[in-house]
């Protein structure tokens, strides 16, 4: 080893004006940021030593920088200081922190899963003899305080009187979830955060860190099984969208070559669940949501999200999970989840006791872990109502407030969110209006852009042109190839994302305008179209169109296929097949047809309710077929209005408003 602290004295003389030195307002610390590089450059063995006998080389290093920039800024003399290494040149995962790195200094990769308080680790203990009152200390590394074995003069026993402490963090980091193979389980590590590097992390961070391996005993002393944790050197928080993507210069040219394409939209389309035949419009929509609209942030703090939200609710067996499976395949950042197995906090965020520090910790669900990713749920049908309703905010602000044991919190959560669900009876009955086998709140259907019907018909000629895909997918199995590379398609993608930012031109505004006006053009009395919220999912998939083709600047093309998809998926759900056009509370509320008949229906209770009973069934039944309305009609009217509370039976077979209506 050639570390000492005479060469690190040159090393900081030499380069001095090259590092990064950082005035902290922690305490009194002075920090300065090293590079691989820089050393290296200095002396290669150097680094070597920094790699396989870190604790030394770190206080050599630690001690010649306090001496340099004490005789460089003599003002700060007697601060204390840190010295921070970053950008080694092996990025290792978490399942790579194995027997053969312990003691060694190591950079890892990881998404954050979970953040303690900060709380002071006492670094140097001081005990008092009690015999003699001699002095001791002792350095503490590791959970207990070790006490001194014996004082000069023979006793044994001492008294603590005092200790040298500093503030400390621990998190939990996990390994990149697209980055674990089929049924792999993800694995987590504990990380010491120490001094200035507290308090820069919270839970959905990805971060890049370095540090020492070391390795603890579990439970009890006699146990030979030990847990690996990482003693924190340097932490860099990857604020940037899709920072932890590196492009080499063939990959942008490949990537600009591609954008170029006049076959581009439909040689994504086919590589988006190649092995599924058919739902075009569907695999169009998928691509848009993962490349996004550019979220804005106004001078009065409100922001706008750019993540586009996409349901598909359908009958069994019509592949909506296998177009998420696809999803996953190629999405730059994901995080799957089943509606089955997921509950309120491990969807959003749970407050869990931890184990090591005894203390109350936040630990991140799977849309804090999606952060400027993509969100998975297959089977959202099968959660509980309760769970539903949590992720409203989540989805629409995209922030995730935590307010449980005295932990205030706010965690982001922007990502794009695209679910399977099946509807209410498990499949869609062509005789029932749609607004009646949707089995979700409207507040949570509103939050989606799109919203796709996938149905599962008899058709001769559809049916057959399915069963040749897949006889000729077995017999030929190339024949399902993905036109593009899926792994030249994932850095498209994050290419876009992190590139291109367009802005809407003059002449894309005024055909979004167009859109918008004619469509909630209507006569007085006839149902409402679409809201301002269809009018924000054209502007985000316009957005996301012009990404796609790698454009500044959203254009009439672009509008004109995020149109499309929204007529597309309007014609889906919210057709009034009664009033012939489209009512938006089909999907929200209630639809105009059904809001005239229960208004007829009030007003039939109004003018036969004449008696101390009210009105009778038999009565409204008979009174409101003169208008129209079928017993069926009048009897599901009745029972709604009575469980909200409208109407009540003074007597069986009455019915009689209540004063609220």
């Amino acid at each position: 080893m050639i570390s000492s602290t005479n060469i690190w004295e040159e090393f900081f003389d030499r380069y001095i004006k090259d590092v990064l030195i950082k005035d902290t307002e922690y305490g009194t610390v002075g920090r300065v940021d090293v590079s691989k590089t820089l050393l290296v450059f200095f002396e290669s063995r150097l680094y070597e030593d920094l790699v396989n006998n870190p604790v030394p080389v770190i206080n050599h290093a630690r001690q010649a920088f306090k001496w340099v920039i004490n005789r460089y800024y003599p003002s700060s003399n007697g601060r204390d200081v840190e010295v921070r290494f970053y950008n080694l040149p092996i990025k290792r995962r978490v399942k790579d922190l194995r027997s053969r790195l312990l003691a060694k200094f190591v950079e890892v990769e990881g998404i954050v899963t979970k953040v303690t308080n900060v709380f002071p680790r006492v670094t140097k203990a001081i005990y008092q003899c009690t015999n003699c009152s001699n002095l001791i200390e002792v350095d503490v590394d590791g959970d207990n305080i070790p006490k001194p074995t014996q004082c000069k003069c023979g006793r044994r026993k001492f008294d603590l009187v005092d200790y040298n402490s500093v503030d400390s963090q621990i998190i939990s980091v996990q390994d990149y979830p697209e980055k674990l193979k089929g049924g792999e389980k993800p694995r987590v590590v504990n990380v010491i955060l120490d001094r200035d590097l507290v308090d820069e992390v919270v839970p959905g961070d990805r971060v890049r860190l370095t540090g020492i391996v070391k390795a603890g005993v579990r439970g009890g002393r006699k146990n030979a099984y030990l847990d690996v944790c990482i003693e924190a050197n340097c932490v860099d928080v990857m604020h940037k969208e899709y920072e932890e993507f590196t492009f080499t210069e063939e990959d942008v040219l490949e990537i600009k070559r591609l954008s170029k394409d006049p076959e581009l939209v439909r040689k994504i389309v086919s590589s988006i669940a190649s092995t599924i035949h058919g739902y075009d419009d569907i695999k169009l929509a998928v691509i848009l949501a993962l490349f996004g609209g550019v979220p804005r942030t106004f001078p009065d703090g409100t922001r706008r999200r750019g993540d586009i939200h996409i349901l598909l609710l359908g009958d069994p067996s019509t592949a909506k999970s296998q177009i998420l499976m696809s999803v996953a395949n190629i999405a730059p950042r994901r995080i799957i989840a089943s509606g089955k197995g997921a509950s309120t906090a491990g969807l959003t965020a749970a407050v869990v006791n931890d184990e090591a520090t005894g203390r109350w910790t936040v630990e991140a669900g799977a849309l804090v872990l999606a952060d400027k990713g993509v969100a998975l749920i297959d089977e959202l049908d099968k959660m509980s109502k309760q769970d539903r309703e949590s992720i409203h905010t989540a989805l629409e602000q995209q922030i995730i407030p935590i307010s449980k044991a005295g932990i205030n919190v706010t965690l982001m959560s922007r990502c794009t969110l695209i679910a399977a669900a099946n509807p209410k009876y498990t499949r869609f009955d062509p005789y029932v209006p749609i607004a009646d086998q949707i089995d979700f709140d409207p507040a949570l259907l509103s939050r989606f852009d799109l919203i796709f019907m996938v149905r599962d018909e008899p058709d001769a000629d559809k049916d057959a042109a399915i069963a040749d895909f897949i006889l000729e997918s077995y017999m030929s199995p190339s024949s399902s190839t993905p036109a593009i590379d899926p792994e030249l398609l994932r850095k498209y993608i994050a290419y876009a994302k992190k590139n291109i930012s367009p802005t809407i031109s003059k002449e894309a505004a005024e055909r979004i305008k167009e859109f918008y006006v004619k469509m909630r053009k209507h006569r007085s009395g006839s149902p409402v179209p679409i809201t301002p919220r269809q009018l924000e999912a054209v502007i985000r998939l316009s957005e996301a169109s012009a990404r796609l083709h790698l454009r500044e600047t959203v254009t009439v093309e672009d509008v004109e296929m995020a149109i499309s998809l929204v007529e597309k998926s309007l014609l889906d759900v919210a057709y009034d097949v009664q009033e012939q056009t489209i009512d938006i509370d089909n999907v929200y509320g209630t639809p105009k047809s059904k809001r005239d008949k229960i208004m007829t229906i009030v007003k039939l209770l109004e003018q036969l309710s004449t008696g101390v009973y009210g009105a009778s069934e038999e009565d409204i039944i008979g009174a409101a077929a003169d208008r129209g309305i079928s017993a069926s009609d009048v009897k599901e009217i009745l029972r709604i209005m009575r469980e909200k509370g409208d109407v009540y039976c003074p007597r069986y077979g009455y019915y009689k408003l209540t004063d609220r209506v």
